[in-house]
């Protein structure tokens, strides 16, 4: 899979999708291998379609061997445990491995803010991107790396999916 990721999109060969597609994951027995996702219902339709537009590619060239929830919330951001305003949050059980999991209250769920009166839908979808690299991080059990050491991985998605999509300016606004 990674010939086809690597050679097609020229994504580089340590990006950790790429890392992490390449990999033989086991399958789990009543583990979806998937993104889920759900929407707060203020999310206005045209955002929600962009979402399932951006999931349904990645889902189709990476591998994601649990599931991965996603919420997508109406808020200009979120706010952690150590009450500092975050970009996404994510949440996982950390001292069990992918291949533990076996319940699907187990599963990693992330948070991501979606307001498009204060962000524009790229700076949105880089903030998604973040969130799934860290569950790439998660899965390859690379949680001592932080996100901010992968910023040309994220970039790298986000310039990849905006070729692949070939939308004009105004979609990413």
């Amino acid at each position: 899979m990674d010939g086809c990721i690597a050679q097609a999109w020229k994504i580089s060969g340590d990006n950790v999708w790429a890392v992490a597609s390449r990999r033989e994951w086991p399958v789990v027995p009543g583990v979806r291998r998937e993104i889920d996702f759900g929407f707060d219902k203020e999310i206005a339709e045209d955002y929600r379609e962009r979402f399932r537009d951006f999931f349904a590619w990645a889902e189709a060239h990476f591998v994601f061997p649990v599931t991965l929830w996603i919420d997508l919330r109406h808020r200009h951001y979120l706010v952690n445990r150590e009450r500092q305003r975050m970009g996404y949050i994510f949440y996982f059980k950390p001292n069990v491995r992918p291949e533990e999991l076996s319940d699907e209250d187990d599963m990693p769920v992330a948070d991501v803010p979606v307001r498009r009166e204060k962000w524009t839908f790229d700076e949105i979808l880089y903030s998604l991107i973040e969130c799934i690299t860290e569950y790439y991080l998660w899965l390859l059990d690379r949680q001592d790396e932080s996100v901010d050491d992968h910023a040309d991985d994220v970039q790298e998605i986000l310039d990849q999916y905006q070729a692949y999509l070939g939308a004009p300016e105004e979609y990413w606004d």
